[in-house]
Formats: structure tokens, C-alpha cells, sequence
């Protein structure tokens, strides 16, 4: 199944389909190349309810169904519409991703491991001064 799926998302037919419904559904209308949201969402569409097993049923039958992205009998342009429209409002896969920047992790890693010893030493040094302030009678 998960291999019909990514055959499905990189169907040339499929692809064709999925990005003129997204066009007419009115990706352009939010600034969205119809082609580019179907690229992205790919693995998303190509994973809906039952088009797997249409998929390989169409190239299973005898005789087989050649190119099952193309033929509507397959995968209906309603089928794709209902997807579509259930992918809506129209986003980049981009968007749905949280702002995490590696660098910022990596580098507040490397500052926290740099500041243990120093506040380690840091303590240390309060406690020596804090033994001399003792010693000479709370003067400082």
C-alpha cells in the first residue's frame, strides 16, 4: 500500500489532475502555484481512503490499466475534488511546519554547556570571598 501511494504521488497523470482541481478550487487566489501545492501535499492526497486499492486493482485487472492516473474510471475527478477541497484552506506544507532554527538549539547547547563550569567556578569564587569577608570580621 505505502508503495502504491508514493507511486500515486509521483504519477505525472495524477499530479496533472490533483493541481488543475486545486486551481479551479482557487489555490491562485491565496498566491499558491497549483503545481507547487500539489508537490508538496503529494504524499497527502496520495493517501486517501481506498485510492491504494483502486491503484492496484486498475493495474491488477485483466488486461491492466496501463497508466491508472489518467483513467478517471481509477481515481474520479470527484474523488479528487472531495480530496482537494479537504486539503482546504489552501497552505504550503511549509507553513504547517514550527519556526525551529538548528542553529539557535545547537548554539543555546553549547551555552549552557559552556556556563556550567564557569558557574561552578563562579560559586566558588562567592565562597572564598563570602570566607574572607568572615575572616576579617564582615568588612569588606
Amino acid at each position: 500500500m505505502l508503495l502504491t501511494q508514493s507511486i500515486m504521488a509521483d504519477d505525472p497523470y495524477m499530479r496533472l489532475r490533483v493541481a488543475s482541481c486545486a486551481a479551479q478550487e482557487g489555490v491562485t487566489e491565496v498566491g499558491i502555484d497549483p503545481d507547487e501545492w500539489t508537490r508538496q501535499w503529494r504524499r497527502v492526497w496520495a493517501a486517501s481512503p481506498g485510492w491504494d486499492l483502486a491503484w492496484e486493482s486498475a493495474k491488477a485487472a485483466n488486461p491492466p490499466v496501463l497508466e491508472p492516473g489518467a483513467d478517471v474510471g481509477v481515481i474520479t475527478d470527484g474523488q479528487i475534488l472531495s480530496q482537494v477541497q479537504s486539503l482546504m484552506p489552501f497552505t504550503t506544507v511549509e507553513s504547517h511546519r514550527p519556526e525551529v532554527n538548528p542553529l539557535s538549539i545547537a548554539s543555546r547547547e553549547y551555552v549552557q554547556q559552556m556556563l556550567e563550569p564557569m558557574s561552578r567556578i563562579m560559586s566558588e569564587i562567592k565562597q572564598t570571598v563570602d570566607g574572607l569577608v568572615e575572616e576579617d570580621g564582615g568588612d569588606a
